[in-house]
């Protein structure tokens, strides 16, 4: 048997940090470098080609050794990383945003993008447009790609292809489901926090998110938006503005452009034969208590990937999208699922999938539901619905005091956990005799503890007039107590589908809901929710299942 002599490497060649040039700049001294040209246009019906920048993270290596690609983009009102970041601290986005440029130090080429209309690229924001944005990511990669083959980054091309991983937060996260889907050279993908379906996202169940929506508006007020985006944010901060139906009314092609930037998009393909998703190594991180992109996107997502055949793993943490005007606050506990090490999975996910190394991946459950900042369970799948169906009904108004708890189950015993997706088996949702306005009901599970009733996971669903059968809710996790009552927390009012208005800001608003790190402050002093202007009067009945069970105490997963 002939064995291959080991590579030879020749000098040392230290870290650095690089940038993609500008048109005609050189920024970094370095030669070659050229810029980074999108194919796609700054605007729809442009001609022009769009200025994309980047920074790339190249660790200190010999002459002649290369490394795979971990291509990374920010949040929402965010920007590239041009710096390399100190040890993870914070929340999970923040923790998630540090580990990028850290990643250079562990053996790999990190290369941070910034998306079109956001820091010193060029082109109007449309929300990960696969014929823009995702342009823009195969550009990036083509780039990379090309300074590979001449020598300038130690990247390893071979007929075509590179290793290449992807990761980011929020919006970071939205980019890598159509770059995966249409660029080939995609291997492993880490969305952390992010959407499926910005319908959903944004008027589920047709009912308009406002005051989410409102804070995506004015991070990016002093940004250049595509036509369609500045329509919707308008329409948003508009009193009669309640559903889709409205935002319609305004505008027919706001929601129709958002329905084709999610991975839906690629679901409705494969299902009508027009597409197939090829199989890609997926670890999907979510935070249960995420008000703007919830646990069921994440789920969404999960099932598409592993359908696909795919080694597809889902974690969750305490984290997410927290919305200040909720009173919502990350936790301080970090970014752990129970025992799991969120950011050690980040790190072993990519040492095993682009480096094959002998990474013990069984620490990374199939499924991790963190049921609160030191308990999660692991599960083989995610339980949708439950064994037993609770009948409810109930009537909400201005009059009711606001909200009304629903009794469902009453927990005998220890040990019993609500974790994964409710289902409503069937809801009719209608308005009392009179009234002239069109209602919508809004519910979360809750759990009355000690004469004190807490929504779960601070997740609120809305339900149009009508009736639906089968309707899924976002999930949840929460570990139960002898003598808990499970039920349904009914408002007929929430801050999460109320109106906000901001003053005018020169220069408009800067800030990240990478980490909403300062939000804080621009609630206090620029935002306010404003009182409704529709009094919600509405009459509920049902059944629902709910994922309740007694998992096996080895599937319990806490932290002492």
């Amino acid at each position: 048997m002939v064995i291959d002599p080991p590579p030879v490497f020749g000098a040392l060649v230290p870290a650095s940090i690089r940038s993609s040039d500008m048109r005609d700049v050189d920024t970094d001294g370095f030669d070659g470098i050229d810029p980074i040209l999108s194919p796609a246009p700054t605007s729809e019906g442009g001609t022009d080609d769009t200025l994309i920048r980047a920074s790339v993270f190249i660790p200190e290596h010999r002459e002649g050794e290369t490394f795979p690609v971990i291509l990374h983009s920010h949040g929402w009102g965010g920007s590239r990383e041009t710096a390399l970041a100190t040890a993870p601290s914070g929340g999970l986005f923040n923790q998630i945003t540090q580990t990028a440029s850290l990643l250079r130090d562990r053996g790999y080429v990190v290369v941070s993008f910034d998306e079109r209309g956001w820091g010193e690229s060029e082109g109007n924001i449309r929300v990960m447009d696969p014929e823009f944005e995702t342009v823009d990511a195969i550009a990036v990669l083509d780039w990379v790609q090309r300074n590979a083959e001449a020598g300038n980054f130690p990247v390893a091309v071979e007929n075509g292809d590179m290793a290449v991983g992807t990761l980011g937060v929020s919006y970071g996260g939205g980019f890598q489901f159509p770059l995966g889907a249409l660029d080939d050279r995609v291997d492993v993908m880490v969305p952390v926090g992010t959407w499926h379906d910005l319908r959903y996202s944004l008027t589920p169940n047709d009912r308009f998110k406002g005051s989410f929506a409102n804070l995506l508006c004015l991070l990016s007020t002093a940004q250049s938006r595509a036509m369609f985006l500045t329509a919707a944010c308008t329409g948003a901060a508009l009193p009669s503005t309640r559903s889709a139906a409205d935002i319609d009314a305004l505008d027919a092609t706001i929601i129709p452009e958002l329905a084709q930037h999610g991975t839906n998009v690629y679901v409705q393909a494969q299902a009508a034969g027009s597409f197939q998703q090829r199989p890609v190594d997926v670890l999907l991180i979510q935070g249960t208590r995420d008000v703007l992109f919830n646990f069921e996107e994440a789920l969404r997502n999960y099932d598409f990937y592993e359908a696909a055949g795919g080694d597809v793993r889902l974690l969750t943490d305490q984290g997410g999208h927290m919305n200040p005007l909720a009173g919502q606050t990350e936790t301080a506990a970090g970014v752990p699922c129970g025992t799991v090490d969120v950011i050690g999975a980040v790190n072993d996910w990519f040492d095993a999938k682009l480096k094959g190394l002998s990474v013990d991946l069984s620490g990374i459950p199939e499924v991790c539901i963190s049921l609160d900042e030191q308990a999660a369970v692991r599960m083989d799948g995610v339980q949708v619905g439950g064994a037993q169906s609770s009948a409810f009904s109930a009537s909400v108004s201005p009059l009711t005091g606001g909200q009304v708890f629903v009794p469902l189950q009453t927990i005998a015993g220890d040990g019993q956990v609500i974790a994964g997706s409710p289902v409503f088996t069937d809801v009719t949702v209608t308005r009392p005799a009179g009234s002239l306005i069109t209602p919508f009901a809004l519910m979360g599970i809750a759990v009355q503890r000690s004469g004190e009733v807490i929504l779960i996971d601070e997740q609120v669903s809305p339900v149009a007039e009508g009736t639906f059968s089968n309707l899924r809710v976002p999930g949840v996790g929460e570990r139960l107590q002898d003598g808990d009552v499970v039920g349904l927390l009914l408002f007929d009012q929430q801050v999460q589908y109320s109106l906000v208005s901001a003053e005018a800001v020169p220069g408009g608003i800067s800030g990240t809901l990478g980490d909403l790190g300062g939000l804080t402050d621009l609630v206090g002093t620029v935002i306010e929710v404003l009182p409704p202007t529709d009094p919600n009067f509405y009459d509920i009945a049902g059944t629902v299942e709910l994922p309740i069970f007694t998992p096996d105490p080895a599937d319990m997963l806490i932290r002492q």
